[in-house]
């Protein structure tokens, strides 16, 4: 059983409640596993596990210039360049330490090994890539990544890293056909997220200059753009809630393109919004862009209408998509805000 509650965790990694574990380990016999069932699912539900407190509200009439990012960089911002246990996974080998149980301290070693492993050579192409770098974002695209996660950090969603984020020099998949078409979507020729086996976004650096010539967009905030885009995309499958840990990956890989895209646009959208008084050009980015992009990518502008009404019935719809036992279309997404 012990086994089972390590296997367990590794798992669903983050957002265990009290109640799974007691319900699912009901039968169990010996005080030794309780004392450190018990401790381990305690203290995720303890204050230091609930999400962050944001001292700061954005919105128009706060200078961002002034603010301070009010997420942690080393949690959220920083690409991870080398395997890191979700902080749960760390607690409870800090318990299984604590019972000097030397058995299962091996199998915990074990699985830690087993996942470095398989998380080294899934990212291999990328990180021995001579054509690839790890990206770290800039003060302002830190900020307004800081916008995107309080929309949803204030709606019931945890803290999570951010997943690896590269700046690649290759020329994207579609760059060719897009500039042929003067038609611009954004993945897979300004970025791309990857949802498996690991979460990684990918900013083409090619795409992004070349788009920028051709269209006239500058350069640095058409980046920045991209990046919240794909955070966007990251943020509906991965950040985690309270009762809905993430998208599972079979249905979230097989979801419209209308609601994936739709989502990543809104999720963009809401960060428009928050520094259009201070930052206004973003806006005539984002808006400029929209002109040269296919069909999908303007889905978001049938939600807009729901954030001044009533953004947690928008938030929620997310957690009602993830929740389906299918893939998710438009249509779903349409009902659950009627």
């Amino acid at each position: 059983m012990k086994v089972y509650i390590i296997e367990y965790a590794f798992t669903i990694k983050q957002n265990i409640i009290y109640d799974i574990y007691t319900n699912k380990t009901s039968e169990i016999r010996f005080p030794g596993i309780h004392l450190v069932l018990s401790l381990y699912v305690k203290a995720l539900i303890r204050k230091s596990f609930s999400p962050l407190n944001f001292p700061i509200t954005f919105n128009n009439d706060l200078p961002l210039k002034n603010v301070e990012p009010s997420i942690p960089v080393p949690l959220f911002l920083l690409p991870i360049t080398h395997y890191i246990p979700p902080k749960e996974i760390i607690f409870l080998g800090s318990i299984i330490r604590e019972t000097k149980d030397k058995k299962f301290l091996t199998i915990y070693k074990n699985m830690l090994i087993s996942q470095k492993k398989i998380f080294q050579s899934k990212t291999k192409d990328f990180i021995d890539s001579k054509d690839t770098a790890f990206y770290i974002p800039t003060k302002s695209e830190i900020d307004l990544i800081a916008i995107a996660l309080y929309y949803f950090l204030t709606h019931g969603f945890l803290s999570a890293p951010l997943p690896q984020i590269y700046l690649s020099f290759k020329e994207p998949p579609l760059l060719k056909e897009a500039l042929s078409k003067e038609e611009i979507p954004i993945e897979k020729v300004l970025g791309e997220y990857i949802a498996e086996p690991y979460p990684v976004i990918i900013l083409y650096q090619k795409g992004i200059r070349e788009c920028s010539l051709r269209f006239h967009f500058d350069e640095e905030l058409l980046r920045a753009i991209v990046l919240i885009h794909e955070v966007g995309h990251w943020i509906t499958h991965l950040l985690p809630e309270k009762n809905s840990p993430s998208w599972p990956i079979t249905n979230y890989k097989n979801t419209s393109s209308e609601v994936h895209e739709g989502w990543a646009q809104l999720i963009t959208y809401f960060v428009v919004l928050d520094v259009l008084e201070t930052r206004g050009e973003i806006k005539n980015v984002f808006l400029k862009l929209l002109n040269f992009q296919p069909p999908q990518y303007h889905v978001f502008k049938k939600f807009t209408k729901f954030i001044k009404i009533d953004i947690e019935k928008v938030i929620q719809s997310l957690i009602k998509l993830r929740e389906l036992n299918r893939p998710a279309t438009l249509e779903d997404w349409e009902n659950f805000l009627k």
